[in-house]
């Protein structure tokens, strides 16, 4: 069975909207970003204003309070693609923490139980080098980086930040995820392997 990596962070979740959440209460502001705003992959540096070293101070907050990981709000229909995903795939989540919270990773593993109730949790990776997974399947990512180091198949959760990255397929949306990921499976039942790249 073809093996399924999906990250969580701005692919899963809506990242961009838990921060913002978090940081208009905490800085008591009203910021708003589309997500035609989100031109630079940290979402802290994207919110007018701010000087980086000023952004990464109060990103280095945010990500290091209680509850911040497990608040993150899941993207609509993700939860019922994945299900999907998970009974056609061997499927794992790959997900690199917050090494500077020490809770960050039970607070992933809550947000999973919570979202998520049929994952098996021993299939969930924690890893910031994601090339080390040299797999022939499918990664759902939204980083730059990732995307264009896998070696099989691509799915870009689609931003104005990774416009450039090299994806075999781009979705603005899971259930556009979910229409990727049947033609693919439409392929490999017919072809038993994916055409080439």
């Amino acid at each position: 069975m073809t093996d399924v990596f999906i990250d969580m962070d701005s692919t899963l979740n809506d990242f961009a909207k838990g921060y913002l959440n978090y940081y208009n209460k905490m800085y008591n502001a009203n910021i708003k970003l589309r997500k035609k705003d989100l031109f630079r992959y940290e979402i802290s540096k994207c919110i007018p204003g701010l000087e980086d070293d000023e952004a990464e101070k109060r990103r280095n907050i945010i990500f290091s309070t209680p509850g911040y990981w497990t608040d993150l709000p899941i993207y609509p229909n993700a939860a019922k693609v994945v299900e999907w995903i998970y009974q056609n795939f061997n499927t794992y989540i790959l997900t690199a923490p917050w090494v500077d919270y020490r809770d960050c990773v039970p607070e992933k593993y809550d947000w999973i139980k919570n979202h998520l109730p049929f994952f098996n949790l021993q299939k969930v990776i924690f890893c910031h080098d994601k090339h080390i997974i040299h797999d022939q399947g499918i990664l759902i990512d939204d980083n730059v980086k990732h995307i264009n180091m896998f070696q099989g198949k691509t799915v870009r959760y689609a931003y104005p930040y990774n416009a450039q990255a090299m994806s075999t397929h781009s979705a603005d949306n899971w259930n556009q995820v979910l229409s990727i990921m049947k033609k693919m499976k439409r392929e490999l039942d017919k072809n038993g392997r994916f055409t080439r790249r």
